[in-house]
């Protein structure tokens, strides 16, 4: 249940095709109607020409003044609207537009009715979603600090490349691995690259990181989840991945190896903010997303 009710919205959420601006559309005319103030993030500027340039506001205007932000997209629109608005502590609910929607909870089909229902504070609660920090180690001195609410992903970018690490927690020894790539996830993450690669699926609420090895080479190389107040330090192998490492935060390219020989993975106080209608539930979303068997009795 939440302290008051929402009275200033933002909408957010890079539109994939025609249909998705009939959403944006559809949502600022349900609140603007409604006599809310409601803003459009300045981003969507060029997608709605027609519209009274006040309607839209930049990151600042929109962190100062909003209660609730609305993503409008798939769940790569929410990791980038949750990271970009967590320091203004906003919560945001998605409206799903993408493919999966595990971070989206509003149906587009029926999004003026779930519209309704945010109205009242409470029909709603709100969940905090961890993130971690990583940095990069960068000829001997710390370099850019990057926070991730999914994964970071090791990949190798050349065929037949094999990418080749030591993994150590608290500053102990745990693993070393050859194979096509490393995956280190935070519980929101683990529906994501994690899971495709065959790694846990872990509920959100828990404070913990997933390890997930890629078609390593070795039968014995498996997942493994960590308290997430552990600090990771990755070194690479500098001869032979030197140039032949990518790493990606929440999927978008951030380093190669050839100028990184280090990162250090570590638990943040930043976090994401999402509202949840009470009856939300993660199992029954896991359970249609993944289509898992339905209830035997």
């Amino acid at each position: 249940m939440l302290n008051k009710e929402f009275n200033t919205f933002a909408i957010v959420g890079l539109p994939r095709n025609q249909q998705s601006l009939v959403t944006h559309l559809e949502v600022y005319k349900f609140f603007h109607d409604l006599g809310k103030k409601v803003y459009l993030d300045q981003q969507l500027r060029q997608e709605f020409p027609d519209l009274d340039e006040q309607v839209f506001a930049d990151e600042q205007t929109i962190g100062a003044n909003a209660d609730l932000i609305i993503c409008i997209g798939g769940d790569g629109n929410m990791l980038r609207a949750g990271l970009r608005f967590a320091k203004y502590n906003i919560p945001l609910i998605g409206v799903n537009k993408g493919n999966l929607g595990f971070l989206t909870d509003i149906d587009p089909y029926g999004v003026t009715d779930s519209l309704e229902r945010l109205l009242n504070k409470d029909n709603v609660y709100i969940e905090e979603r961890n993130t971690i920090g990583v940095s990069f180690l960068e000829n001997d001195e710390c370099g850019q600090e990057v926070n991730v609410l999914n994964e970071i992903a090791i990949l190798g970018n050349r065929e037949n490349r094999i990418v080749e690490v030591e993994v150590f927690v608290d500053r102990k020894f745990a693993f070393g691995m050859r194979g096509d790539g490393l995956i280190i996830s935070t519980p929101t993450g683990s529906t994501a690259y994690n899971l495709s690669i065959g790694g846990p699926i872990v509920h959100p609420s828990l404070h913990a990181v997933i390890l997930t090895p890629m078609n390593a080479h070795t039968l014995s190389s498996r997942p493994i989840v960590i308290p997430a107040t552990s600090e990771i330090d990755i070194l690479f192998k500098r001869d032979v991945t030197a140039d032949a490492v990518d790493i990606y935060c929440d999927g978008v390219l951030t380093h190669h190896s050839l100028i990184t020989s280090q990162i250090t993975i570590k638990p943040t106080n930043v976090t994401v903010k999402m509202v949840h209608f009470n009856d939300y539930n993660y199992y029954s979303i896991l359970a249609k997303k993944l289509n898992w068997a339905k209830r035997l009795f």
